[in-house]
């Protein structure tokens, strides 16, 4: 049936966020609402952090990480019609959705979602944790996929050729 497809589809396109809520409106409209307090890691490092499915922890309780969120502490997701992605309204949002797709190894995903992460000012306190973290998390990834992701995020894109 239709609910079952699109049970699946919301499944699939969710599968980096699983700490996320859904929301619908009374047109149906579907938004993903997830915190940005709980600060995702690659590895183990203690008992604070919640283990997810892909090898990612959630970090809950780190007081370094709270501090450079706003006082908004989450992010919302408009989810596409065609339930295929999540929009993102900022640069923060994006380096969070990205961060996750890294930490579950999602690379396809990562690639897709690395166009929308770049700006030419001066990145906030929000902004620049999330590279930080961005960058630890590739550090402890050797897998060939990562190493690819890894170059288009830092690369810039080069001009086409002279015609």
């Amino acid at each position: 049936t239709s609910q079952q497809a699109r049970s699946a589809a919301l499944a699939q396109l969710l599968r980096c966020v699983p700490h996320a809520v859904l929301l619908e409106d009374g047109q149906g409209d579907i938004s993903v609402l997830v915190s940005a307090a709980a600060r995702p890691l690659v590895s183990a490092d203690g008992a604070a952090a919640e283990r997810l499915p892909g090898g990612c922890l959630l970090r809950r309780n780190d007081a370094a990480w709270l501090e450079a969120l706003p006082q908004a502490r989450h992010y919302l997701y408009p989810v596409h019609p065609s339930q295929s992605l999540l929009c993102s309204s900022t640069l923060a949002s994006s380096l969070y959705l990205l961060l996750l797709t890294l930490a579950h190894r999602r690379y396809d995903d990562t690639l897709r979602l690395s166009d929308a992460c770049s700006a030419d000012t001066r990145p906030s306190a929000e902004e620049a944790q999330l590279w930080r973290a961005v960058v630890e998390a590739g550090l402890s990834d050797s897998h060939p996929e990562a190493h690819a992701a890894r170059l288009k995020l830092w690369l810039p894109p080069r001009p086409p050729p002279p015609a």
